[in-house]
């Protein structure tokens, strides 16, 4: 604004710029000037106004002044910026009558839409990820506004306030150069959603309205879990299928009908009576008739239906089951194929092999093929299509069956290393620890602890199980909580291995070492193959430099086992602290005097579990007792580690690794209702590595990959995955206004119940368009400037 003062200081410079010199003609002049100075006086001054005038107008149209109202001022007309954030979780699908929650929700918004002043741009918002949306910034007309509703459907996510905020606020700092915002959020405002600091989210957004849409009598069925017990199918025996179903609402009870579906075709039904607040279990049988191989599982859908009611979408809990049969598992023990049951010589993993197999070879098909070893008869062929290996009651291996052992756990294999009859702590830990880089998991003593029973002896002091240590999802049974304790409590154990835990405390620091430097090389490597396969030709030197370099790589990391995971976690973008983290061994489970039980260390893709003990008789009482439910459930969900868990909870996206000779294929993705595919590319997810992105499957159902190959003409099954939502958005609990204003305690947020309207009231940013009035008048002046010069010169 200090230029404004420079007309004026230039008129008062141009006044003493000029000397006085008398002149006889000058008395004439003067007495002409004498009568037309009052004129020119005013017309300097007026100039001098308007040249002030020009330049402050200039100066306050580009500042683009404006001022604010309070937060409860009335609309005073100008453009808005409407932010609306529209719930779309899973309960606002609810429906008392015909229209649902959020179709009330839409309606609302679009009244609100058509009531806006002409200029206004309006941001809609979905509160959770709806596919296909591609939507950024404001919308200028109310018709691409309404479009964009439409397109909000109901998906199978829960709402959180915290997150209406965050994106609210984004929305207002991005979406619109409009100053005045008015940010409307239409929700059910379930309970579960206004968890956290919603005071803090809420402070510093602009107007803010809480539509709520709410029913007026709550009720709700729904299915609030659905598995395959042991997670995986044969078949050989039924398959187990486990549901838990809830019901809220004004009854004390309801009948329902609750129904298993495998490949969309019903196969067993049953009523149950559900009481309110009180899950009901359910239990389903099924006989699979065929099943796949160790390196081509069979896949089937398997979802849980109950009798449809109000909100419909968690009528139905869905799970991927795989079908296997034979799926060859590696025994090692001290006899192998030297077992003899007619002359009652039996190796210690035969426990082991019954948990798996049928006692009776003719009883049918069998979940597992076993092959039956020794420790220094393993070859490769044993172990290419083995998805288990399980070593017990021997010497330890050969160091070079040892290496081979350990290449096969890197690759994804489960290895169960358990005590037992020749199992000696001392030969094992001196050949098979290594400092951490070899087969144990742990260290060893090279002691046993307690005494074998005498016969006509008094039974030793043995060992108890805790069952407080034993919390691992790898122990959990489908059984109460007493049960459970019972169970693990009772076997008793006379003879164990003690692991050196005390020889630990140095494992981190070395292996953060050794992955280091194995990490180091391995960025070598691929950075100098990445420079030679850049070059338009090769000298003999580098051919022979990239073929060293390809071997090379290979050795860092074996892939001969003829089955994969294609959900295994991929390990290269980690940081060797990270790697350090999962690799370090854990205690799962101890005796009662505080001794590890069972110890488990991740070793690359795959894990070795090692128990302190054995399973046959004579170390312990496990085979006899109650106890081997226990070991049966180990043992299978060790098996099913090695196969890629397909059915999954919410989750924003999920890459699916695609081999770099695949990457030139196209691929679709079905999502659940549709028939048809959805064109999906190939990604790079890493260095040297490839996938596809599934977005947003926030669609409660199945979902299936469908891959067509460029050369290839075989034909590939679709890769099948199943999604649940949570089911905690299913409560229908609902927070209501003075609660709700409690916890947000902001002057600028609003509720809106359901005989509320929406309005345009609140703090408003008034001249905003000021700047395009004052540009008019800096024109206006301008051009009276110029007339009066003009008028100036013809005088």
């Amino acid at each position: 604004m200090a230029a404004a003062a420079g007309p004026a200081v230039i008129h008062l410079l141009n006044r003493r710029r000029y000397r006085t010199k008398q002149w006889a003609a000058m008395n004439f002049l003067r007495e002409a000037l004498r009568r037309n100075r009052k004129a020119i006086e005013m017309r300097d001054l007026i100039l001098l106004l308007l040249r002030t005038l020009i330049v402050i107008f200039l100066v306050l149209a580009m500042a683009r002044p404006y001022w604010t109202t309070g937060a409860n001022s009335v609309y005073s007309g100008e453009p808005v910026h409407a932010v609306l954030v529209i719930d779309n979780s899973l309960s606002m699908g609810y429906s008392e009558l015909d229209p649902s929650l959020l179709d009330q929700a839409k309606q609302k918004a679009r009244e609100f839409i058509k009531d806006l002043p002409a200029g206004s741009d309006v941001s809609i918002v979905p509160l959770c990820d709806v596919k296909k949306w591609y939507t950024r910034g404001a919308f200028a007309t109310r018709e691409d506004a309404s479009e964009a509703l439409d397109r909000i459907d109901v998906v199978d996510r829960s709402a959180s306030l915290l997150v209406a905020a965050e994106k609210a606020a984004a929305e207002c700092e991005d979406g619109s150069d409009i100053k005045t915002k008015r940010v409307i959020i239409f929700s059910d405002m379930q309970e579960a959603s206004a968890t956290g600091s919603l005071d803090d989210a809420f402070k510093d957004l602009p107007s803010v309205q809480l539509v709520a849409i709410q029913p007026t009598e709550p009720e709700n069925t729904w299915v609030t879990d659905f598995f395959l017990r042991d997670g995986i199918a044969d078949t050989e025996s039924s398959a187990v299928f486990h549901g838990a179903i809830q019901y809220r609402g004004p009854q004390p009870a309801i009948r329902i009908q609750a129904s298993l579906y495998i490949n969309d075709v019903a196969v067993e039904e049953q009523f149950i009576d559900v009481s309110r607040e009180q899950p009901s279990q359910v239990v389903f049988t099924h006989r699979f008739v065929s099943g796949g191989t160790s390196d081509q599982p069979v896949f089937n859908r398997a979802e849980l239906k109950i009798t449809a009611d109000r909100l419909q979408d968690d009528d139905v809990r869905c799970c991927v089951v795989p079908v296997l049969t034979r799926i060859p598992v590696m025994f090692a023990d001290q006899w192998g194929s030297q077992e003899d049951p007619d002359r009652s010589r039996y190796g210690e993993s035969f426990p082991f092999r019954a948990l798996l197999t049928s006692v009776d070879e003719e009883d049918g098909p069998q979940l597992v093929d076993p092959i039956h070893r020794t420790p220094d008869t393993i070859t490769r062929e044993d172990l290419q299509d083995a998805r288990m290996a399980v070593i017990a009651g021997s010497a330890p291996p050969p160091d070079a069956i040892q290496d081979l052992l350990r290449e096969y756990v890197e690759q994804g294999g489960q290895l169960l290393i358990a005590g037992g009859a020749e199992f000696d702590p001392a030969a094992w830990n001196a050949s098979a620890w290594r400092d951490g880089e070899g087969l144990l998991p742990a260290p060893l003593s090279g002691n046993l602890l307690g005494n074998l029973p005498e016969p006509g002896a008094p039974e030793p002091n043995a060992f108890r199980l805790d069952p407080n240590t034993f919390d691992d999802p790898l122990y959990k049974l489908e059984l109460s909580e007493e049960e459970q304790r019972d169970i693990i409590s009772t076997p008793s154990f006379y003879l164990v291995t003690e692991v050196e835990e005390d020889a630990l405390d140095g494992f981190a620091e070395a292996e953060l070492d050794r992955v280091s430097a194995l990490a180091e090389k391995t960025k070598l490597i691929e950075e100098r193959l990445g420079q030679l396969g850049q070059q338009q030709t090769l000298s003999d030197e580098d051919k022979a430099e990239q073929a060293r370099l390809l071997l090379e790589s290979q050795s860092l990391q074996a892939n001969w086992l003829n089955w994969e995971n294609p959900l295994a976690r991929d390990f290269s973008s980690y940081t060797p602290e990270q790697l350090v983290a999962l690799n370090t061994p854990r205690v799962l489970g101890r005796f009662d005097n505080g001794k590890p039980f069972a110890v488990q260390r991740q070793i690359g893709k795959g894990h070795v579990y090692m128990m302190a003990s054995g399973v046959f008789p004579v170390w312990n009482t496990v085979a006899v007792d109650s106890g081997v439910l226990i070991f049966s459930r180990v043992v299978r969900q060790l098996l099913l580690r090695s196969l890629p868990d397909r059915t999954m909870g919410p989750l924003a996206s999920m890459v699916l690794p695609v081999p770099a000779r695949q990457r030139g294929d196209s691929f679709e993705v079905v999502y659940p209702g549709e028939n048809t595919g959805t064109p999906i590319g190939v990604e790079g997810v890493g260095t040297y590595r490839y996938g596809v992105v599934l977005r947003s499957p926030t669609y409660r159902g199945f979902y299936e990959i469908i891959r067509t190959a460029v050369e290839e003409q075989d034909d590939e099954p679709p890769f099948l995955l199943a999604f649940n939502g949570p089911a905690a958005e299913s409560r229908l609990v609902y927070v209501g206004q003075e609660d709700l204003m409690g916890r947000i305690n902001s002057e600028n947020t609003r509720w809106v119940g359901a005989n509320d309207a929406i309005t345009l009231s609140g703090q408003s940013y008034v001249g905003t368009d000021s700047w395009r009035w004052l540009w008019i008048l800096m024109m206006l002046m301008m051009a009276m400037e110029m007339w009066l010069l003009r008028q100036r010169k013809k005088v």
